[in-house]
């Protein structure tokens, strides 16, 4: 059944969604489009906030699949503003005469609410059907808190767990349906780094079965302090499990988090905000395609 997920502060701006089970607890819904007074939200025959592309990656295209949540999708900002579009044009503006690319492509596979997990499923399921030469994908602050209760959702909802490592993990916690969410998370929580570790490494297991550049990249989110262990941590399962990393520091420059900001309690990146990250990253992702 369809769902519509609204921004918080913002009665008047909706995203439709289908309603999945197991991992995924949501998709976009192919074909939609969701229009508010302020944005537009507009969802392509694959069920990406996107362009529509082929599903055939054309001769001298180079594809890069993007994996993430709220963010990379552009929670709250219209059409054409997301950090992704905006890299993806940059980076075909710059294209060097003569290189054997003749266009980069961006994929946006991100989903709000979409963590590590679901992430795995999609590279098994989805992303390599469109032929990737890159699989991007986007950590943020707090993912392992955030992959905790996303986790404990699963086991208190009595989802079937449909990888044996996850099962392992719910049987040497003791979580279990019936426990209350905070002992669900409470029993988690000292094999959230070691989910974290077993994602990296099967998107990156994947990647490399389908000849496909493996690129992690950590982007702070406006509203949280920064986390140097944290961030470290999440850094180092990046580089154990064989991701090229790439590290976002402070995107957001000196300018007042608030003003790059939704707003109205929402703490989503608006236009602003998203070309402040694409100018960040854009280099980055420039750099990488040169020592392709």
């Amino acid at each position: 059944f369809e769902r519509r997920l609204y921004i918080k502060g913002k009665p008047g701006s909706e995203l439709i969604t289908v309603a999945d089970a197991g991992i995924l607890p949501r998709r976009l819904k192919p074909n939609s489009k969701a229009t508010s007074e302020n944005y537009t939200n507009s969802i392509n025959r694959w069920g990406m906030r996107d362009r529509d592309y082929a599903l055939e990656k054309a001769p001298g295209t180079y594809r890069i699949a993007l994996l993430g949540g709220s963010y990379e999708m552009g929670s709250g900002i219209n059409d054409g503003e997301t950090y992704e579009q905006l890299i993806e044009e940059l980076l075909n503006k710059q294209l060097p005469d003569g290189s054997e690319i003749k266009r980069i492509e961006i994929l946006n596979f991100a989903v709000p609410g979409y963590h590590a997990l679901q992430q795995v499923w999609l590279c098994e399921h989805e992303v390599f059907k469109f032929k990737p030469d890159m699989i991007l994908y986007a950590a943020h602050s707090e993912d392992p808190r955030r992959l905790n209760g996303f986790f404990a959702s699963l086991i208190s909802n009595g989802v079937p767990l449909e990888y044996d490592f996850l099962k392992g993990i719910k049987v040497r916690s003791g979580a279990a349906q019936g426990q209350s969410r905070d002992e669900i998370r409470n029993r988690l929580q000292p094999h959230t780094e070691q989910i974290l570790s077993w994602s990296c490494q099967q998107i990156v297991q994947q990647a490399q079965q389908q000849n496909a550049r493996a690129v992690w990249f950590y982007l702070p989110a406006t509203a949280d302090s920064v986390n140097t262990a944290e961030r470290s941590s999440m850094l180092k399962q990046a580089v154990d499990a064989g991701f090229e990393t790439i590290v976002l520091k402070n995107p957001y420059g000196n300018a007042p988090r608030t003003m790059l900001q939704i707003g109205n309690g929402d703490t989503h990146p608006n236009a602003a905000g998203h070309k402040r990250i694409a100018d960040a990253l854009y280099p980055e992702i420039s750099a990488l395609l040169i020592k392709k």
